[in-house]
């Protein structure tokens, strides 16, 4: 959960960039839903791999875009 003062300074950014005053609840709301996508993927993204013992394979790798065809 982001801290008071950290969801008072997401409530600000937010009023600045859309216009848009957000409630505390709101505030607190959707700062912590980014701070959870953050951490899915900034954390997730600088795991270390863990080689699979029975195929020697990394576990852990990265999601990489389809190639178009």
């Amino acid at each position: 959960m982001a801290p008071e003062e950290a969801v008072k300074q997401f409530a600000d950014i937010y009023q600045k960039k859309y216009g848009i005053k957000l409630t505390p609840g709101e505030a607190s709301f959707r700062a912590n839903n980014l701070l959870n996508l953050y951490k899915a993927v900034y954390i997730n993204s600088i795991a270390e791999p863990e080689i699979n013992k029975n195929n020697n394979d990394y576990v852990n790798k990265p999601i990489r875009k389809p190639k178009n065809k």
